[in-house]
């Protein structure tokens, strides 16, 4: 079903949650939150991807602002940029992107190393790190399942913000692994 209308006020403004908590486009994000909590009643959504048919279509604003939606309700949550093709939440959040979450996927650093801390300490950031040549075959590898199992011990919610689905396989691979989609659509 349908979980939320995102109004377009302030889309130039990365995050909207956080700098202007008020507008309508927080809120709407708010929305959000509060039909997964509603939907969680059914089962347990504790790792949940969002993506979108295209780029283009807001699927990071969403995923960056849930991420701190999440955790202004007092949940532990990570958001996982898990689009290795076209990585933007290092930038959102003002992080380093590398090392990150090819890394650790690859066995070439500890996800404690890659792990950021942003904001009050409830919530964090797995940057997508270098490009990998096979981001659908890491992706929907043993090592991710076992990464996400890692994650949720220290946290209520994982969001993963990934590659739209027609333009190339990755996500697809990735879906899983997760208990729900968010398909952000314009």
């Amino acid at each position: 079903g349908l979980l939320a209308t995102v109004p377009l006020e302030h889309r130039k403004e990365a995050l909207v949650v956080h700098t202007r908590p008020r507008s309508r486009r927080a809120e709407a994000i708010r929305q959000v939150r509060a039909n997964m909590q509603f939907a969680e009643l059914e089962r347990s959504l504790r790792v949940v991807v969002v993506t979108s048919a295209v780029a283009g279509q807001g699927k990071t604003s969403v995923a960056t602002n849930l991420t701190p939606a999440c955790a202004e309700a007092g949940q532990r949550v990570v958001l996982v940029d898990g689009d290795l093709r076209n990585p933007r939440v290092a930038e959102v959040f003002g992080v380093a992107s590398e090392p990150g979450l090819s890394e650790v996927l690859l066995g070439r650093a500890s996800l404690e190393r890659c792990l950021v801390g942003w904001g009050e300490g409830s919530l964090h950031v797995l940057p997508s790190g270098r490009q990998a040549s096979n981001p659908g075959e890491i992706l929907n590898s043993e090592a991710m399942r076992l990464l996400l199992e890692d994650l949720a011990q220290d946290h209520d919610i994982i969001i993963i913000d990934s590659a739209p689905l027609l333009p190339v396989a990755d996500t697809v691979g990735l879906l899983q692994h997760t208990d729900a989609v968010i398909l952000v659509s314009r």
